[in-house]
């Protein structure tokens, strides 16, 4: 019995040990999961106190989270529109079109990063803008017509002292830019009233 006993005994020690073990392990990837997560949590910590993410993301959403969540229907519109005109922007295409702004950027001498950052923007902001601004000028293609009347008359309106032919690549990129602003107002409105948009905020 005694030796029973004596087994008992240390079986119930080494359950309390490992129970302690158990406790300091859960302790201990608690912590990591803490550490390794903290900017899901805080946003900083000022002094003794903590800034919260959340609280940061409600004073933001508070700021711009109506024109924010805007663009993110109209993005979402765009791309289920793109897919139902079977519309596809190569990755050419767009990296043809980051060329050439990276060249624009250089003549105001400065680079492309420091005009992104300027701007708060990364690399990848402006390559998803590039995409998305090629998707609406493929899909509205059809109904941005400019004519040579057209060029003419801005020529002459505009009083541009440079001789016709040597700004009409001017004249026209830019007619077709306004153009394009305004059929897509036109176009991404009429998306919004077809389309069954529920919001669960309100700002």
């Amino acid at each position: 019995m005694k030796k029973i006993f004596k087994k008992l005994s240390v079986i119930t020690k080494n359950l309390k040990k490992d129970k302690r073990v158990k406790k300091i392990l859960i302790i201990l990837v608690v912590l990591i999961a803490l550490y390794l997560g903290r900017s899901l949590i805080f946003a900083a910590w000022a002094g003794n106190r903590p800034v919260f993410r959340f609280s940061l993301i409600r004073e933001l959403e508070k700021q711009g989270g109506g024109s924010v969540l805007d663009s993110l229907i109209e993005k979402s519109l765009i791309s289920q529109a793109a897919k139902k005109a079977n519309v596809g922007i190569s990755d050419d295409t767009v990296n043809l079109e980051l060329v050439n702004i990276e060249e624009l950027v250089k003549k105001q001498g400065i680079s492309l990063e420091e005009a992104l950052a300027a701007r708060g923007q990364t690399k990848k902001d402006l390559l998803e803008q590039i995409k998305l601004q090629k998707v609406i000028e493929q899909i509205l293609k059809d109904k941005i017509v400019v004519t040579e009347e057209e060029i003419k008359e801005y020529y002459d309106t505009n009083k541009i002292k440079e001789v016709l032919d040597t700004a009409k690549e001017g004249i026209k990129n830019s007619l077709i830019q306004s153009k394009l602003r305004t059929e897509y107002t036109k176009w991404i409105t009429e998306l919004k009233e077809k389309a069954k948009i529920f919001y669960f905020v309100k700002y």
